[in-house]
């Protein structure tokens, strides 16, 4: 999923409220995305060159436009821990196979008090996209779980002449370090759409 006005918007409109300057942050990017406004362009260059933040590492097992190939299913190298200001994640999470081990890898890379910014599927839309899903309850649920603060949350359609688009902007603060367990990650309803049920915790 590429990075378009909505996503802009929402991100910088995020990191206002949050009382941060991209000059200042330290950014860690879930998946390698594309921009795609104006000259499209990997997103590290619109990050790094554009907009200038002090550090930007994306993570992706393509390894393509300088990301890093780690693997989101398993616990992500100790060295990042509490590293970023700023975390995102736009259209990656869906695709990852352990939802527990992503969620709790961008709480554990994000500084405390630190920007968490994601964008997940609608229940119902994107068919195929990917394999999990969220409702308006699931975001609830893991602010709940992770102790977060919702700092901006938007339930829009990203591509407007795309009537199955819908999904979730969510931006959380990080409120203290705590990762919470796997029993605990299950309390937040994600639907995994390979569980022949139709629903169920997506880290199992």
């Amino acid at each position: 999923m590429g990075i378009g006005k909505k996503i802009v918007e929402f991100e910088s409109n995020s990191l206002r409220y949050a009382y941060l300057k991209y000059s200042q942050v330290k950014m860690c990017e879930m998946g390698n995305q594309e921009y795609k406004l104006e000259d499209r362009m990997p997103a590290k260059i619109y990050y790094e060159e554009k907009l200038r933040v002090e550090e930007h590492v994306s993570i992706d097992l393509n390894k393509m436009w300088g990301a890093l190939g780690y693997d989101m299913t398993q616990e992500l190298p100790s060295q990042f821990n509490n590293h970023f200001d700023l975390v995102t994640n736009y259209g990656t999470g869906e695709h990852v196979g352990d939802q527990y081990s992503f969620y709790t890898n961008c709480h554990r890379v994000c500084k405390n008090l630190g920007l968490m910014v994601h964008f997940i599927p609608h229940e119902g839309y994107w068919p195929g996209h990917g394999r999990y899903y969220f409702t308006q309850d699931s975001i609830w649920q893991m602010a709940k779980v992770f102790d977060y603060k919702i700092l901006n949350f938007q339930n829009i359609r990203l591509h407007d002449d795309q009537e199955l688009s819908q999904g979730f902007l969510i931006s959380f603060i990080k409120l203290n370090e705590r990762v919470p367990n796997r029993e605990e990650f299950a309390e937040i309803n994600i639907v995994d759409t390979d569980n022949s049920q139709g629903t169920g915790v997506a880290y199992v």
